[in-house]
């Protein structure tokens, strides 16, 4: 039985898409650029099919996680946690003027805690501990911190300009953060003093059982307007061997 025109053309048209492809496919650069493509979309098929199977509830969650945790957290808030956690957040605008990278540094400091660790070049080696400057960069995450040895000592941080003094916030991280689940290095009892004539601004205590974040509001002096400041530490909650310092930030006026 013989094939008829149809057929013939159609196994002619095969034949010449075979022969193209077989020219194509010698060039391998456009093949590479073909299985590339292929795999993206493979890739991109098995993905919608694994976020199609997810549960309604999932996908809510994907399409507006951080909405749904604050909207779940704000009814329990009272005025003051509320505007707490704003500006823990940064979401009331105040210029901190104990901030590092604005001309803000530690210019004295009493002895730190050498956990044994050692720097080494050239065949010489150092004790190794961080800069009290670490306070003044914002890095609240576990073990970037300066460690001071003991549970009494100060820091005296020369401000990035001359302020009246109004708050000091104190950084410290959860227990939960930590790797060990306690904050017995934490610091307790402290007082904030200028520095040069030794003007008591406030004694207070930061408690390790409500938020790792606290503001203190400081009192005003009769000569506000202040270039140096001094933390100054008198206890800790039970460690042995050093007091960690996360972070201070000092807000304020510009003094006119």
């Amino acid at each position: 039985m013989q094939p008829t025109d149809v057929q013939m053309r159609s196994i002619d048209v095969r034949m010449q898409l075979t022969d193209v492809w077989t020219q194509l496919c010698s060039k391998s650069h456009f093949c590479l650029l073909i299985l590339a493509v292929l795999t993206v979309a493979m890739f991109a098929g098995l993905m919608f099919k694994v976020l199609t199977e997810q549960s309604p509830k999932t996908l809510d969650h994907l399409k507006n996680p951080a909405t749904e945790e604050i909207s779940g957290a704000t009814p329990k808030l009272d005025k003051f946690e509320k505007i707490f956690r704003q500006r823990a957040r940064g979401q009331i605008k105040e210029e901190n003027f104990a901030l590092k990278s604005s001309g803000a540094s530690v210019v004295r400091c009493s002895k730190p805690f050498f956990s044994g660790a050692k720097l080494c070049m050239c065949g010489f080696c150092w004790n190794y501990s961080r800069s009290p400057d670490i306070i003044l960069k914002l890095r609240n995450t576990p073990g970037n911190c300066w460690a001071m040895a003991g549970h009494q000592g100060y820091v005296v941080i020369k401000l990035s300009e001359t302020i009246s003094p109004t708050a000091v916030r104190i950084d410290h991280i959860s227990k939960k953060a930590s790797v060990f689940r306690e904050t017995s290095s934490a610091l307790r009892n402290f007082s904030i003093y200028e520095a040069e004539e030794g003007t008591l601004l406030g004694s207070f205590i930061f408690k390790t059982n409500t938020f790792s974040v606290q503001m203190f509001q400081l009192k005003r002096a009769k000569e506000d307007r202040f270039l140096y400041l001094m933390l100054m530490i008198s206890s800790n909650y039970g460690h042995p061997k050093y007091t960690c310092v996360y972070g201070v930030r000092i807000y304020g006026q510009r003094a006119n």
